[in-house]
């Protein structure tokens, strides 16, 4: 095939799909290359030259990355390597370099105990998501995600995650943060994506209490999950008031009391405080007509 119909990522673009379950490609390009069908779980990356842009490599036996393990494959910008066998070591990092435009990357379901260095997809690396029960990443340190400056969405649910650098995220431009299911006992100090971060999930940690600037400066701010923690007092929850919030989850605490916490919220439609322990609440200014409170 030319390299002029290569680079047709238009119409013709169609799914192919490796009948054994081990291996599935979304190409972009008619005429494109199909891996031979094996019946044995993969052991490690194809070598063949495809045109995908999408490939699923889940559930395998895959227990390393070499380095330019995705050359072969120049327009791939999705990469699904969950429920693997891979380490942190195992990683190489340059296993995604040579001009790979990989935006989307999941670990979910590996033996990780830190984020790989992905030093090459600095320049394109959109989403990334690690976790699972086999993952073990107690701590985010700077340096490790800094340079991914079109990093818009971060999972790292059920990672056993403990602490966040406060520059940690600094030079992202995050917009979905979720850090659910995990061993946080404070709010991550975030600030410097404050302009950008518009939803962030803290559900099912160890959250029993909010410092007094843990909201301060997040302008974008729409979504924040905090159910199913040990929190009592939820006033610096105040101070999100300024930003665009419309959804306050915090259900499954130990909260008494809210008060007149909410009187200064303009734009929240929903707030969730089912299975507390609320005497009293009184709602004084909110008037939207989707605003439901849950109790």
């Amino acid at each position: 095939m030319s390299k002029q119909n290569l680079g047709q990522r238009n119409h013709f673009g169609l799914a192919v799909a490796i009948l054994a379950g081990i291996f599935n490609v979304t190409a972009a390009a008619e005429g494109c290359s199909i891996p031979p069908r094996n019946e044995d779980s993969l052991t490690s990356v194809p070598t063949v030259e495809l045109c995908a842009e999408a490939m699923s490599l889940q559930r395998n036996f895959i227990t390393s990355l070499g380095a330019h393990e995705f050359t072969n494959y120049t327009f791939l910008t999705s990469v699904d390597l969950r429920t693997n066998q891979l380490t942190s070591d195992g990683i190489d990092p340059k296993a995604f370099c040579g001009g790979v435009p990989i935006a989307s990357l999941y670990f979910m379901e590996n033996n990780l105990t830190r984020i790989p260095d992905l030093m090459c997809l600095n320049d394109t690396l959109e989403l990334l998501a690690i976790g699972g029960q086999r993952t073990a990443l107690p701590r985010v340190d700077f340096g490790e995600l800094n340079s991914h400056g079109k990093l818009n969405e971060l999972r790292l649910n059920r990672d056993q995650l403990e602490f966040i650098h406060p520059d940690a995220l600094c030079g992202t431009v995050l917009a979905t943060l979720n850090l659910s299911e995990n061993k946080i006992s404070l709010v991550p100090n975030v600030k410097c994506i404050g302009s950008t971060l518009v939803e962030i999930r803290l559900n099912a940690n160890q959250i029993c209490s909010l410092s007094k600037g843990a909201f301060q400066n997040f302008t974008a701010l729409n979504y924040i999950d905090l159910n199913n923690n040990c929190l009592v007092d939820v006033w610096p929850i105040a101070a999100l008031a300024t930003s665009p919030v419309t959804k306050i989850y915090l259900a499954q605490n130990q909260i008494i009391n809210v008060g007149n916490i909410f009187d200064d919220f303009t734009t929240l439609k929903q707030i969730r405080l089912e299975r507390n322990q609320l005497k009293c609440f009184i709602i004084v200014s909110i008037s939207s007509q989707y605003f439901s409170t849950k109790l």
